[in-house]
């Protein structure tokens, strides 16, 4: 039987059933594509009062549909699993001290080393669009570690024809997870922003995606969860050299800013943490930390679990010593919040596992997942679990970066059902970010994702607006 946090799917309601019953794959969520049918289509051309029909029942079924949809495509195979074929891999890719000390020095020497070559693909009704690529930036064990297709950087440029004396306004998109190519941040944020706002963008395609996407890939399911940490340090210094492209080309007079969905929302603020100069920021439907998704949220059931119990019981010392390497404190990089203690062989983090899926899982669920735990015992799962949580809130947290120099120009937007991203991890990122301003949207991640493009734009207007 399917299930959905311990609830049989056909119990879920009806409702929920019928906003399932619009999705078609093509989008992206939890790296598996969808949009809505054109009765949803966020351009409202046609069937606006089925529109409105469909946003008021994702107001109150949002998060229903989160669970359903990750269960049903992940409990029927009809997507492989989160690091399923690989387990933990190597941590030693992402040192993250010295990772973030090479941003010490404004600009960094190799910089200006990198160029990027342009070309115009089209115009369009008041705006260009450009196609750009570039070595990536990284250098070292990273630049090493990455597949060799993820090591040139794609991308898409789209500039306002007219320019006013303090140039365009700009902002960097990031990617969410599994989100392939440019058409979908492209469509629904760069395109109208262009036309209404006169704000360009510069959409950055992730490493593991689109055009980057390493040949032994299957679609956006990555391999090991350091996968999943190199992609954002790549990420990380990719966009804060794009800032800096922006800054040496548009002027010094044009506002400069950041954003991104999901994923792209917590490295949009690693990044305007790091960059020494002012920026905008608008974290959309972004966590704290990715543990609030992978470990306390839907994408739960979208993790290999099984992959990870046999890595944390062949190599928990290993893994264990570079989390305690990584989470210690230094001059700009606050201590982890995951506490791990070697000789009770069990990791303890903020948000307790144990203690916030306890809750919601029956016997039943419980069962389940052990059994889909490849033979190992109750107590090993717990702590591949665990081990996960500590590794995510150790790499991920956005809270132990620097405060931007301007919180103030930071609109946060969070969806008011969200399975994927708790209310508690979106409340402790407004805290960290003094000044910010949050914004609820009614819905769940998968619905806000497709219904709320016009809330995420105003967002991004807003923010560089406060600058």
């Amino acid at each position: 039987m399917l299930l959905a946090r311990g609830r049989p799917l056909k119990d879920l309601s009806t409702r929920a059933q019928v906003i399932l019953s619009q999705l078609t794959c093509h989008g992206s969520i939890g790296g598996v594509v969808l949009q809505f049918h054109t009765s949803v289509a966020v351009e409202k051309k046609e069937n606006n009062n089925n529109v409105e029909i469909i946003k008021r029942l994702a107001e109150t079924t949002g998060r229903s549909l989160d669970i359903a949809y990750t269960a049903i495509v992940h409990q029927l195979g009809i997507t492989q699993r989160f690091f399923q074929q690989g387990g933990f891999g190597d941590l030693n890719v992402v040192n993250f001290h010295e990772d973030v000390q090479r941003f010490d020095h404004w600009p960094p020497s190799h910089f200006d080393e990198v160029s990027i070559d342009w070309k115009r693909e089209k115009k369009g009704d008041g705006f260009s669009i450009f196609h750009g690529k570039f070595k990536t930036p990284c250098t070292g064990t990273a630049y090493d570690a990455l597949p060799v297709e993820s090591r040139t950087v794609h991308v898409r440029w789209i500039r306002p024809n007219s320019r006013d004396l303090s140039g365009n306004p700009t902002v960097v998109h990031l990617a969410a997870t599994g989100d392939h190519g440019f058409s979908r941040r492209e469509t629904l944020l760069a395109v109208p922003l262009a036309r209404e706002h006169g704000i360009g963008s510069v959409i950055l395609e992730s490493p593991y995606y689109g055009l980057r996407k390493p040949s032994y890939q299957q679609g956006a399911k990555l391999r090991f969860v350091s996968d999943l940490l190199l992609l954002g340090r790549a990420t990380i210094e990719e966009a804060l050299f794009l800032l800096y492209w922006l800054r040496q080309n548009e002027g010094d007079e044009t506002k400069l800013g950041v954003s991104g969905l999901s994923m792209g929302g917590v490295h949009s603020c690693m990044i305007s943490s790091l960059y020494p100069g002012d920026v905008a920021l608008a974290p959309l439907l972004a966590p704290r930390s990715a543990a609030s998704a992978y470990v306390s949220g839907a994408l739960f059931h979208a993790t290999g679990w099984n992959a990870l119990m046999r890595d944390a019981k062949e190599r928990s010392d290993e893994l264990l010593e570079a989390v305690n390497r990584e989470s210690r404190s230094s001059s700009r990089i606050s201590a982890s919040r995951a506490v791990v203690n070697k000789n009770e062989r069990m990791m303890k983090a903020t948000g307790n596992w144990l203690a916030n899926w306890s809750k919601g899982f029956s016997d039943q669920m419980a069962k389940l997942l052990a059994r889909d735990a490849a033979h190992g015992s109750e107590l090993e799962f717990q702590e591949s679990v665990a081990l996960l949580e500590v590794v995510l809130e150790t790499y991920t947290d956005v809270t132990r970066f620097p405060v931007p120099r301007r919180p103030d120009a930071c609109v946060i937007v969070a969806a008011t059902e969200d399975a994927y991203v708790s209310r508690e991890s979106v409340d402790e990122m407004h805290k960290f970010l003094k000044g910010s301003e949050l914004r609820w949207v009614p819905g769940g991640h998968v619905s806000s994702f497709v219904l709320h493009h016009d809330e995420f734009r105003r967002a991004i207007k807003d923010a560089l607006a406060r600058l």
